[in-house]
């Protein structure tokens, strides 16, 4: 964990870890509990991938975040009101 983020930012390891990881799971493959989030950015209006996970309880699915509510990403979808696509 230490290697890919460091005061709740990525590091440049895990930059290119995410980067590798949309790809792959932007395109369907294994393993089937992660995915790619696509949300418009809160303050650029970019679109913006992130790698996800999806965790399943008592045959429901949420997306967890590494970092907690202060990520990033979840900021980003909260400002576009769940506006967002999971691949």
């Amino acid at each position: 964990m230490r290697l890919l983020y460091r005061h709740w930012r990525t590091t440049r390891l895990g930059r290119r870890l995410n980067r590798f990881s949309g790809w792959w799971f932007g395109l369907g493959l294994p393993p089937r509990f992660q995915a790619v989030l696509e949300v418009r950015g809160r303050e650029s209006g970019r679109r913006r991938s992130n790698p996800v996970v999806i965790a399943t309880v008592d045959g429901k699915r949420y997306l967890v975040s590494m970092l907690g509510p202060g990520s990033d990403w979840v900021k980003n979808v909260e400002a576009a009101r769940g506006d967002a696509v999971i691949r």
